[in-house]
């Protein structure tokens, strides 16, 4: 949706980008985070920076740097596997963490240095500058697993702890998506648009921002 705006003295014009709901996780909804086989939970780092924005919808919206920055200095969770045996001992530690409620600040369970190329980063959730949750992703190979799921509850259970509610928001048309959060436990709780405001006289194309 296209329109024009008074801001100050001059015009601008206004573009909907999205229009969808918000939905919050009441901590009476949250699961304990279960991990079978051979994965186990750490953080989004900067080696994950590529694949994450590669997947994202709303990349445009965001300039490399800047995404980077949100995946390493806010919350988040990521799920790994590793074919090596060597992690088991780790994983068992980083999973009673979890179970116990005890976590570190910024979700470096494993940190980055003591991971090798086996890994593979397989399913996330990172939170944004303006506080909501989001992105959450599993790649193709490995979905119906209940990977999105833990990460989605071991984030909001951060956030719970903190005494902050967990809040998505999910484009009206990602069906998809609202039906997976309200299975597990999230509940509609508004609705929200966001737009972009550019100089009367411009386009999305003067200024290479492309919709996704």
């Amino acid at each position: 949706m296209d329109g024009l705006v008074i801001a100050g003295v001059k015009q601008v014009r206004r573009h909907t980008i999205s229009n969808g709901h918000l939905y919050t996780l009441d901590k009476s909804q949250l699961k304990t985070p279960k991990l079978n086989g051979d994965f186990y939970i750490s953080s989004l780092g900067p080696a994950d920076i590529e694949i994450v924005r590669s997947f994202w919808r709303y990349s445009v919206a965001e300039t490399r740097e800047v995404h980077l920055k949100m995946i390493t200095s806010f919350p988040s969770v990521a799920i790994r596997m590793k074919s090596s045996n060597s992690l088991k001992a780790k994983k068992t530690d980083v999973q009673n963490k979890w179970d116990n409620g005890s976590t570190n600040e910024k979700h470096k369970d494993i940190p980055e240095e003591e991971r090798d190329d086996e890994e593979t980063l397989v399913s996330w959730i990172h939170s944004y500058k303006n506080g909501l949750i989001g992105n959450t992703f599993t790649v193709k190979e490995q979905r119906r697993r209940g990977l999105a799921k833990v990460a989605t509850h071991t984030l909001a259970h951060h956030f719970l702890q903190k005494g902050h509610i967990p809040v998505v928001m999910i484009n009206s048309s990602n069906t998809t998506s609202i039906a997976f959060h309200k299975s597990i436990g999230f509940k509609r709780s508004g609705a929200v648009e966001y737009a972009i405001r550019f100089p009367e006289g411009t386009s999305l194309k003067d200024l290479e921002f492309e919709l996704p």
